[in-house]
């Protein structure tokens, strides 16, 4: 598939960014455990904070194309980045797409910018990231939410300054609650709303520079403006910006298979034996042209 110039343009520019400043943070944040914040002011500078968000509040607003470009290039930076630029998407497109008019205005011109980090709360530890069987309530009192329940492995979630949080909502005097998976819905809820705590980060394996914690709502209330969908539309809401999502996520993948091909061809050019670099047998050279085939076939398909 043929890029058009606009898009060839941008992952030019994108590809550059990644080598030159996303790439050289990479080993010592993955060793420390700590996100390139730095890095994130450059991708906010490059509007790339904003990729999903509608141009008439300052967004991007990327067709899917340009969108799998951007997200391969990340990834080919940084698979921590790209995946922290991603879920900050899903909450810049969950409010644009559901928030009100005044939701919208007051929160996206600032996460376009890149501050507030947004985070996006669906999975928990008793139920992945199944919503109908998630157990955080929202239980209604007057014109607010109060939300109850853990949310798990959530990216930004140290980070955030606004999460998007998915509950099961339920009226303060229904017998028995409204529960189930047809009362899911979904909440912006500010960081620094009383009753919301952080959780340790996790210790992985990989993208350890990308902060994963465990939310806890205890209480937090949210005023019914807050509300992103009715109660019942929230589980279909979610798989809709879920299914946008994925194809960044698959974008990724490309993007690190690329920079694993390229760093594999160096390699075989730079490797010497028999007094020839291991690139010029032709068993190596198969194994490359496998990859090669293998991460162009993974491009076209997304």
């Amino acid at each position: 598939m043929a890029l058009s110039a606009t898009q060839e343009a941008i992952r030019e520019t994108v590809r550059e960014f990644a080598v030159e400043e996303i790439r050289p943070t990479l080993r010592e944040c993955d060793r420390e455990e700590r996100f390139p914040e730095e890095v994130w002011n450059g991708l906010a500078d490059l509007d790339l904070t904003g990729l999903t968000t509608p141009g008439s509040y300052g967004g991007f607003d990327a067709d899917r194309v340009t969108y799998a470009v951007v997200n391969e290039e990340v990834a080919y930076g940084s698979l921590s980045v790209a995946t922290a630029l991603s879920v900050h998407c899903l909450a810049t497109s969950c409010i644009a797409e559901f928030g009100d008019g005044d939701l919208r205005e007051a929160w996206l011109p600032e996460l376009v910018e890149g501050r507030p980090v947004g985070a996006f709360a669906l999975s928990e530890p008793d139920a992945g990231s199944n919503p109908a069987e998630m157990s955080t309530t929202a239980t209604r009192d007057g014109d607010k939410w109060v939300l109850d329940g853990t949310k798990q492995w959530i990216t930004n979630g140290a980070r955030a300054g606004v999460v998007v949080v998915f509950a099961k909502a339920e009226e303060a005097d229904a017998e028995p609650p409204t529960r189930g998976g047809g009362s899911v819905t979904q909440f912006l809820v500010p960081a620094d709303a009383e009753g919301l705590s952080v959780g340790d980060p996790e210790e992985k394996l990989g993208l350890r520079a990308s902060d994963t914690v465990s939310l806890t709502f205890d209480g937090v209330r949210v005023p019914d403006r807050h509300r992103l969908t009715e109660p019942g539309r929230g589980l279909a809401a979610a798989l809709s910006i879920l299914n946008g999502g994925r194809v960044g996520i698959a974008a990724q993948a490309v993007g690190l298979g690329q920079a694993a091909l390229d760093e594999a061809l160096e390699y075989a050019a730079e490797r010497e034996q028999f007094d020839r670099p291991i690139g010029e047998f032709q068993s190596i050279r198969h194994t490359l042209a496998e990859m090669h085939t293998q991460v162009e076939a993974g491009r076209l398909l997304t």
